[in-house]
């Protein structure tokens, strides 16, 4: 029997992927650190590394997240990315 992964979940592994190939990074992308901030360790993106990564989900998703939306709900960790997926998809 095949178990699904959740949806929440299948996000989460694609961002994670694009963060790897777009910005090479080799850490650690187990759940436990979906809440580190992206800007801090182990990520470490620059602001526009941050940036960039709003762009790659935005085109991925074919979705735009309002600026309003990023400063109330942020975008800080890969499940604040995750959360503003679901809440426009």
């Amino acid at each position: 029997m095949m178990i699904e992964k959740k949806e929440d979940s299948l996000i989460a592994d694609r961002i994670v992927e694009l963060m790897k190939t777009h910005f090479r990074l080799k850490c650690d992308f187990s759940q436990n650190m979906f809440n580190m901030p992206l800007t801090g360790r182990p990520y470490e993106l620059s602001g526009t590394e941050l940036y960039q990564l709003l762009m790659l989900i935005e085109k991925e998703y074919g979705i735009y997240i309002r600026p309003d939306d990023i400063r109330q709900y942020g975008f800080s960790t890969i499940n604040n990315a995750v959360n503003m997926v679901l809440m426009y998809t």
